[in-house]
């Protein structure tokens, strides 16, 4: 990767390496009485520079609700998190129900994130079916190391 020379010192450049499988010329499907298949992969990494004077490490929460996906069936809650560092940062989101009469807990399969800096993403957690209630949602953000963690909170009605 070459960094571009009009880059700010203190900006982040990134770019993806491709790479393709090419089928041999000679792979070719002989008509028979059979199935065939020809199994090829493409992937990519992400190869990024990050200048040794950017080490801010942080993301926090921009919003918590309750959200509907046209594409997804049933209830769902949707975290916003915005990276205000200066550096690619590596995070956990988790998310658990805590039932305000009860006490009792719902917690949800975590999900990992990744984020350059200034970006946000929203993270969608499917409800389980059988919340009723009203509900305390807690969020966690694990970022990084397990020394970095942030919490975020809001009143859920399940109906």
């Amino acid at each position: 990767m070459q960094v571009p020379r009009h880059l700010k010192s203190d900006s982040i450049s990134n770019s993806m390496l491709m790479l393709t499988q090419i089928a041999k010329q000679e792979d070719r499907y002989l008509k028979q009485n059979n199935v065939g298949i020809k199994v090829l992969f493409e992937f990519a990494l992400h190869v990024y520079f990050t200048p040794a004077a950017n080490k801010t490490e942080d993301l926090d929460f921009v919003a918590i609700d309750t959200a509907s996906v046209s594409n997804r069936p049933g209830k769902k809650i949707a975290v916003k998190v915005k990276n205000t560092g200066n550096i690619i940062s590596d995070a956990v989101v988790e998310f658990e129900f805590i039932h305000q009469t009860t006490g009792q807990e719902s917690k949800l399969s975590p999900v990992a994130i990744s984020m350059m800096p200034g970006a946000s993403q929203i993270i969608y957690f499917d409800v389980p079916g059988n919340l009723k209630g009203a509900f305390k949602g807690v969020s966690i953000l694990r970022i990084g190391d397990a020394s970095n963690v942030k919490v975020g909170e809001k009143h859920v009605f399940l109906a």
